[in-house]
């Protein structure tokens, strides 16, 4: 993107905000407060959700240019006769496709493509840091002076809620910073750096009592170890970006057919050693969990909520888990982003991927939180769709099916699988994806 076009974008997000503004300082749209702020978180995040959405496309659309440029290349050096260096871009290609990032073969051909690729690519992060950044300062300005007015109206219990937006929003940018510099550190400067994404760093003070007693819980707490059994749908009032941790050890069972357990919007939820067994676990629009060496046994887990909006509205991160009976229900492109590396998954029947409008499986296939790497899967079910994101991983007595509505693959998708006793029903792979079927006992 050139220059005129970050500037456009960040003009965009700072008067999305001032829009909400007199001259004056006073907000727009009516005398209640409450409504005030609601009504400037929602601009917020709709523009928020522009800034984010218009990278996307861009990061998409120069990843297809690139795969397309390696394409031709590899067309000319066949047609040259050049057959080492045809075998390397081919391998570029292929890592690309499936994951995202480049590779490290340093012909001449392909240096000169990677630096045209990533030279490219710098200036849509850069945009789009720019503009949250401007944003994040213009949307916690509003809240200080909304927090402001409140407090001389009298309206102190309001104040004190956009007191706490404000500082989540600041705690957000500093967590924002440190996976940034985290990246940096390890020299990342590919589309697919970065993954899985870091787990946060939480020390939190334990919460007293039963917590699913109660209707209110401070913003940061942990959950003492213990065995917990949640009746009913269970979500905490007013808990938007609360951070959650749940202490080693600790078991969260289902006690009745209708037991959930919904995290509010922008909540965080940190996991480790930590049993979940028999109930429905929702995340609202920005939600984020993170689990270690967790089990999970007959859950459900999905996007929940009111709030809808942007790619991945509900992220979940599994670190060597072992997870048996069922994940989730309803998998849509959009409610549900997910990274998942070396688990251990048994008798999982997987839904087929629901594609919303606008987004496309080989590029939705390329995306950081729509990733499974190096995991074992005994006695699944398991359609194109989600195929299409599983590489690296091995599997024992499983059904491969077709998805009901078949899919258009618009860019290359490749991935590697290893086999033991399971059972192929899929017609034909869609043209673009490619499957590297091997034994089991090939894997390393």
């Amino acid at each position: 993107m050139d220059g005129s076009g970050r500037r456009l974008r960040v003009v965009f997000a700072i008067f999305a905000l001032s829009m909400l503004w007199h001259g004056d300082g006073s907000m727009l749209w009516g005398d209640d407060p409450g409504a005030k702020g609601e009504d400037l978180r929602k601009t917020y995040e709709a523009a928020s959700l522009e800034i984010h959405g218009k990278a996307d496309k861009e990061r998409s659309d120069l990843g297809a240019k690139y795969l397309g440029a390696l394409e031709r290349l590899e067309a000319d050096l066949q047609a040259k006769g050049i057959l080492e260096n045809l075998l390397a871009v081919r391998k570029e290609r292929e890592t690309f496709a499936k994951s995202g990032m480049i590779g490290s073969d340093s012909i001449p051909e392909l240096i000169r493509l990677r630096t045209v690729y990533q030279e490219s690519l710098a200036p849509i992060r850069s945009a789009e840091e720019e503009a949250s950044a401007k944003l994040r300062d213009a949307y916690v300005q509003r809240l200080e002076s909304l927090q402001v007015e409140l407090t001389r109206a009298g309206d102190v219990e309001t104040a004190v809620k956009v007191k706490s937006e404000a500082d989540t929003i600041r705690q957000a940018v500093t967590v924002e910073a440190t996976a940034v510099a985290s990246n940096s550190a390890a020299g990342s400067t590919d589309a697919g750096a970065g993954w899985p994404d870091p787990v946060p760093e939480m020390q939190h003070a334990p919460l007293g009592g039963n917590p699913f007693k109660l209707n209110s819980w401070p913003l940061k707490t942990a959950l003492p170890s213990a065995n917990y059994r949640i009746s009913g749908q269970f979500e905490v009032e007013e808990a938007k970006g609360q951070e959650i941790q749940l202490l080693s050890g600790s078991v969260f069972r289902g006690a009745d057919e209708k037991a959930s357990w919904l995290l509010r919007q922008s909540s965080v939820l940190v996991a480790r050693d930590v049993q979940f067994n028999g109930f429905l676990l929702l995340g609202d629009l920005n939600s984020r969990f993170y689990f270690e060496k967790c089990q999970f046994k007959d859950m459900n887990l999905r996007k929940g909520g009111a709030w809808f909006g942007g790619r991945f509205m509900s992220r979940w991160q599994f670190r060597d888990c072992r997870i048996e009976g069922s994940l989730v229900e309803d998998w849509s492109s959009r409610k549900f982003g997910i990274q998942m590396v070396a688990c251990q998954v048994e008798r999982v029947k997987f839904p087929s991927i629901q594609y919303d409008e606008g987004d496309e499986p080989s590029e939705v296939a390329g995306q950081s939180w729509a990733r499974v790497r190096n995991t074992h899967f005994r006695k699944c079910v398991i359609p194109v769709s989600v195929l299409s994101l599983l590489d690296d991983c091995s599997f024992e007595e499983c059904r491969f099916v077709d998805d009901l509505t078949p899919l258009t693959f618009t860019m290359p998708v490749a991935r590697t699988v290893y086999l033991q006793d399971c059972k192929w029903e899929i017609k034909a792979l869609p043209d673009k994806f490619t499957l590297n079927q091997k034994k089991l006992s090939e894997k390393p």
